[in-house]
């Protein structure tokens, strides 16, 4: 295999509903693929397969996005995997997930509750589970997690 190929489609930045003070610390280096909005990416790999064998390998995901390290951006993408000296390819059905963001902090107090965006995070995750791609369970949990508690922050009028 010779590299692979991101295709970007959507994604939204989470805004936290808990107003939180930190000290934002930047990693030192990473070997991780980055994504950033819509700009499509691509990666070299090298893997070197068997005629008619097989390997696995992982992908680790971050976005360089995000304003609170404690959300996650979450992206609807699809990818390619490139291979052999043709460049034969396959690609992948479509794929929702929160992906967290690139920066760690040392520690963080909570100091209040922004309703509104507890508001459009709901609204907005409510209709990205709407879509028929492939989702994380990840992202069905912060779904659930969040309809199981919108009476805390969200007043439906019947």
């Amino acid at each position: 295999m010779k590299k692979i190929n991101f295709i970007i489609h959507d994604y939204y930045e989470m805004v936290n509903p808990v107003e939180i003070n930190y000290k934002r610390i930047e990693s030192s280096y990473t070997y991780d693929v980055l994504l950033s909005g819509v700009e499509n990416k691509q990666y070299s790999i090298s893997q070197s397969i068997e005629p008619n064998g097989v390997d696995r390998f992982k992908i680790k995901i971050a976005s360089e996005l995000g304003e609170d390290p404690l959300m996650p951006v979450i992206y609807k993408f699809n990818f390619s995997i490139f291979y052999n000296e043709d460049d034969s390819s396959i690609e992948s059905s479509s794929l929702i997930l929160p992906v967290p963001i690139t920066f760690e902090v040392l520690g963080s107090y909570s100091y209040g509750f922004v309703k509104e965006n507890a508001i459009k995070n709901y609204e907005k995750i409510k209709k990205i589970i709407q879509d028929d791609s492939l989702k994380s369970n990840s992202l069905i949990e912060i779904y659930e997690s969040y309809e199981e508690n919108k009476e805390d922050f969200y007043n439906v009028k019947s």
